[in-house]
């Protein structure tokens, strides 16, 4: 049986905030992690604070924005997990 436990891991999710990405996000914040989800679409950035229900982060941040994902990881301390599901 593989071991899902993931509490207390940070998680970072580039690309967290809509599709495949938001359902990692939502399941491993569901598994226990402290997860952030980065993505840069206002819209989806929206629909990811509606779905998490404020068990995880959402942050806007685009991949070539060296600042805003800095801060993201600087939020996050020690990361456990980095997943880019970003397009």
């Amino acid at each position: 049986m593989p071991n899902n436990n993931l509490e207390g891991k940070n998680v970072v999710i580039i690309g967290g905030t809509a599709g495949i990405g938001l359902a990692a996000a939502k399941m491993a914040s569901e598994l226990g992690a402290n997860v952030w989800a980065a993505g840069r679409s206002e819209g989806h950035i929206a629909t990811a604070k509606e779905v998490s229900g404020g068990s995880f982060e959402v942050r806007q941040a685009d991949t070539h924005d060296a600042e805003a994902l800095d801060a993201i990881f600087k939020e996050a301390g020690q990361i456990h997990h980095l997943v880019s599901a970003a397009v």
